[in-house]
């Protein structure tokens, strides 16, 4: 239902479609996915880097060492915006990275990414325990 109003709706409204989903669980959005929900960082569709985060831990970590090549592919695709709504269930997360502005930079879209990840992750971690 989710997927079908991202769709309809475009990267505009991403805000409203996130309003409507579901209410957050901590355990599950720190949850270790199975490889098949896992994120797999390419840097274009044939480039795989050898690189996937199966939980939002690894993901934060993963963001720091990946080819800045990887950060930008998926980001202009909005890779990372899907994964944390669709697959951690995290749309808060979604919501922030989508609120990042891309940059001239790649060390600074980079590091955005990162400290907004690395931050939802210590708040869902502290609420979890």
């Amino acid at each position: 239902m989710v997927k079908n109003m991202v769709r309809h709706t475009g990267r505009n409204n991403i805000t409203e479609v996130l309003k409507r989903t579901a209410r957050l669980n901590p355990p599950e959005v720190l949850r270790t996915l199975p490889q098949n929900e896992a994120f797999y960082f390419f840097e274009d569709p044939n480039k795989y880097t050898g690189k996937s985060a199966s939980n939002l831990a690894e993901f934060c970590e993963i963001t720091k060492i990946v080819d800045k090549k990887s950060i930008i592919y998926h980001f202009d695709r909005q890779d990372f915006v899907r994964w944390a709504k669709e697959t951690l269930h995290d749309p808060k997360l979604a919501k922030r990275i989508n609120n990042i502005k891309k940059t001239k930079s790649e060390k600074r879209l980079r590091t955005q990414i990162y400290k907004v990840s690395k931050k939802r992750f210590e708040e869902l971690s502290k609420k979890a325990s």
